[in-house]
């Protein structure tokens, strides 16, 4: 059978998306979904309630406060999301993620690899730290060695590889950045992607590069970005009420 380039997508994502089953802790973060191959409404379980999460393909939503297990379940209805007695039956969520500790933020990455499929989720963690406003991140999840530059900073990514591009430059002002892709192809590099991308000093930027399967243009560039100065949705502060009291994820 032959495999379009998001079968081939969902299988590079799946060797990164394993973890490791462990106790549960309650943990504090932003959870910042995005979608590749399709949009998605989700539920998981949260102080009591059912919280909807909404995944979109052609935009990040805003930052939505999570404080809960690690092991973030997410499920088709509000009722599947309800965590379940010794004597009923569980319920088999459609996707699980672990989330990372530490980080204020998390990047929710959900997977479909085609319509009807179950969606595959990967989160990673952002740090305010080491990604801050007006940088960028690049998710390599194409076959291919990926080179660029981007407003004069050189870049590379191996397949499946993660690299941050910034410069004193043009970090902390608006304008515009001259941004080259290119496929390395032994010692050559074929250029497949050229434009001019306005820049916003406020932006954290997180691109995700997929094989498009297009011959004449071979590389899908999916932008999508936060703001760090902006606060999450339901923000809660540290040593409110109830915390660490949800242990339970469904």
């Amino acid at each position: 059978m032959k495999k379009t380039p998001l079968h081939l997508f969902a299988c590079l994502f799946l060797g990164f998306a394993g973890y490791a089953a462990g106790q549960e802790k309650t943990i504090r973060t932003d959870l910042m979904p995005i979608g590749l191959g399709d949009s998605l409404v989700a539920w998981y379980w949260q102080k009591g309630k059912a919280v909807k999460l909404e995944v979109f393909e052609t935009a990040m939503g805003s930052p939505v406060f999570y404080r809960g297990p690690r092991e973030l379940k997410l499920f088709a209805t509000p009722e599947d999301a309800r965590p379940r007695a010794a004597d009923e039956k569980p319920v088999t969520p459609l996707a699980v993620a672990k989330l990372p500790e530490g980080d204020r933020r998390v990047l929710l990455l959900c997977v479909t690899p085609k319509p009807g499929a179950r969606p595959m989720l990967k989160a990673y963690g952002v740090s305010d730290d080491k990604l801050k406003a007006g940088d960028y991140r690049f998710f390599n999840f194409s076959p291919a060695h990926v080179v660029g530059v981007i407003g004069g900073q050189k870049i590379a990514l191996r397949p499946g590889a993660t690299v941050d591009a910034s410069s004193a430059d043009w970090r902390g002002k608006g304008g515009d950045l001259e941004v080259q892709l290119g496929y390395k192809e032994g010692d050559k590099i074929r250029l497949i992607y050229s434009t001019i991308w306005g820049h916003s000093e406020a932006r954290r930027n997180y691109i995700f590069l997929v094989a498009s399967g297009d011959e004449n243009q071979p590389l899908d560039v999916r932008k999508f970005h936060d703001v760090p100065g902006v606060q999450s949705l339901g923000y809660e502060p540290d040593g409110s009420p109830a915390e660490g009291a949800e242990a339970d994820g469904g």
